[in-house]
């Protein structure tokens, strides 16, 4: 998975190939935290950046980290529905980036899911968040733990990530 910064155009391509609607409000939002901290992830080694002229490449994934370090700094995913067996590298990608940006949020890293999307759970757990059970804003919190060595993130949530990438082919 090669990851790079994104740009708003990132956005707009993810969200054009997706299957959800996304309302206008959350749409400002995310260009916002694109604006700052935010990584595109793309399978093809030859993926330029977004420039005008450039071939069309969509990526296959959005994420980002928003806050302004008074609080918990919020880590988002924009998944693409057709990332299939992609998915495990952008799993270790992500935690790679998570562990590098983890010391510079003292205050800590969350994350929402909605209650019932299985997808979304499952990547939370394979990233390195745990369910909090609380709800806000109709979404479950998350807090991310760094990965431990033989935890429950990594050998067992990279064989389920696998497993699941492989029967998917």
């Amino acid at each position: 998975m090669i990851i790079r910064p994104a740009t708003p155009l990132d956005l707009a391509d993810l969200l054009a190939g997706c299957r959800f609607a996304i309302s206008e409000p959350a749409y400002k939002l995310l260009l916002r935290q694109v604006a700052g901290k935010a990584w595109a992830g793309f399978s093809s080694p030859a993926t330029p950046p977004a420039t005008a002229g450039a071939p069309l490449v969509v990526p296959e994934a959005l994420a980002g980290i928003y806050g302004d370090g008074s609080r918990p700094s919020v880590v988002w995913f924009l998944v693409s529905p057709s990332i299939g067996s992609k998915l495990a590298a952008l799993v270790i990608r992500g935690r790679e980036l998570l562990r590098e940006q983890a010391p510079l949020h003292p205050e800590g890293l969350v994350a929402g899911v909605v209650p019932g999307n299985r997808a979304g759970e499952r990547l939370a757990v394979a990233l390195g968040f745990q369910a909090t059970g609380v709800i806000a804003c109709r979404q479950q919190v998350w807090l991310y733990g760094a990965p431990s060595v033989g935890g429950a993130v990594g050998g067992e949530a990279d064989e389920q990530i696998r497993g699941r990438s492989v029967r998917g082919r």
